[in-house]
C-alpha cells in the first residue's frame, strides 16, 4: 500500500531529524512541553495568524488553548457521568415503583 509506505517514509524521516545535532541543541533553551515539529509548527501558525506577536505569546496561547481543552473534556466527562447517574436512578424508580406495587397485592 502506498499509503502505509509514505506514513512508514514520514516516520523514518521524523525520526531522524529529531536525531539532528541542532535540533538537540534546540531542545536545551525550549521548553520541553512544546519541543515538537508539530507543536513549534502550532506556534509559528499562532504567530502568522495574528494569534500572538511574540513566541512567548503564542507559548501562553498555546498554554492556554491547551488549559480549555482539557477543562472540555473534563466537562464531557462530568455529563456522561451525570447521565449515567441520571439513567440508573430513573431505572431504579422505576423498579421500586414496581416493588411496591407488588408488595401491596
Amino acid at each position: 500500500m502506498a499509503a502505509n509506505k509514505a506514513i512508514a517514509a514520514g516516520e523514518n524521516h521524523l525520526r531522524s531529524a529529531e536525531q539532528n545535532p541542532d535540533y538537540i541543541r534546540g531542545m536545551q533553551d525550549f521548553p520541553q512541553e512544546f519541543y515538537s515539529y508539530w507543536t513549534i509548527d502550532r506556534l509559528m501558525h499562532l504567530v502568522q495568524e495574528n494569534r500572538a506577536t511574540t513566541l512567548q505569546e503564542a507559548f501562553n496561547v498555546a498554554e492556554n488553548q491547551d488549559f480549555q481543552h482539557d477543562q472540555l473534556s473534563l466537562q464531557q466527562q462530568n455529563l456522561a457521568v451525570s447521565e449515567s447517574t441520571n439513567k440508573m436512578a430513573t431505572v431504579s424508580a422505576v423498579a421500586n415503583v414496581f416493588t411496591a406495587f407488588n408488595t401491596r397485592k
